[in-house]
């Protein structure tokens, strides 16, 4: 995956995050809504919060290099193919609730 398509992926992450964030927000605003936070959920929003931070840096520092150790490969790609896993099992999730 280019970096560009890595940031483009992290972007709408990041979007979908923050519309479910904010209906769910709406949502504990109104008479009986939500009360209890899932204190998961802020977890993980932070986590994409810091990768939304640090991927566009790694991504221009990344290339200012002609080759990175395999290590560095690696974590790239681990990081890569588990953000894509996250975001097709919440598309399809958000998409069978559509239905």
């Amino acid at each position: 995956m280019k970096a560009n398509e890595l940031r483009e992926l992290i972007r709408e992450v990041l979007e979908e995050q923050r519309q479910q964030t904010n209906e769910g927000y709406e949502q504990q605003m109104m008479p009986g809504g939500i009360e209890d936070d899932d204190h998961e959920v802020h977890m993980a929003l932070s986590d994409l919060h810091k990768l939304e931070e640090y991927a566009p840096k790694v991504s221009q520092l990344a290339s200012q290099y002609s080759d990175l150790p395999g290590w560095v490969q690696s974590k790239i790609t681990l990081a890569a193919d588990y953000l894509g896993k996250v975001y097709h099992y919440l598309d399809g999730k958000h998409n069978k609730g559509m239905e």
